[in-house]
């Protein structure tokens, strides 16, 4: 299935100076953690990355976006805190279990506050797909 892992999410990060230009490279991967499915759609190479996560549970969701790099000592470099303004999950089915496919689409606004106090506003709309792992 050439889909599998995808997304076709149009994701925008405005008012900072790392504008977001990448989003058609963007992967899906989604998992649990405890009973959380978590589904994250974004790009990185263990030493930068971003992107967004989704995390839901009991037909509730969560979207928080990410932008990590890794310092010369290994810690992640990002203190930021994030106010949605508005999301919508669609989802194929409320219920999922490991080595099931996901399919959905996701429409989101959120306001970043970051250590500077500076806002970054973090849009992002599409759809998605994976293999729950």
């Amino acid at each position: 299935d050439t889909l599998r892992g995808s997304s076709g999410v149009d994701y925008k990060v405005i008012g900072d100076a790392h504008q977001n230009k990448f989003s058609t490279l963007y992967k899906c991967k989604s998992y649990f953690s405890g009973d959380t499915l978590k589904i994250n759609i974004g790009i990185g190479n263990g030493h930068a990355g971003n992107g967004f996560i989704i995390s839901y549970l009991n037909n509730r969701f969560y979207t928080a976006p990410y932008l990590y790099s890794l310092t010369v000592n290994g810690v992640e470099d990002s203190a930021s805190e994030y106010r949605i303004v508005h999301q919508s999950l669609i989802l194929d089915r409320l219920n999922y279990q490991i080595g099931d496919s996901i399919w959905g689409k996701i429409k989101f606004k959120s306001i970043e506050t970051n250590i500077d106090k500076k806002e970054i506003e973090h849009i992002g709309e599409g759809y998605f797909r994976a293999k729950i792992n």
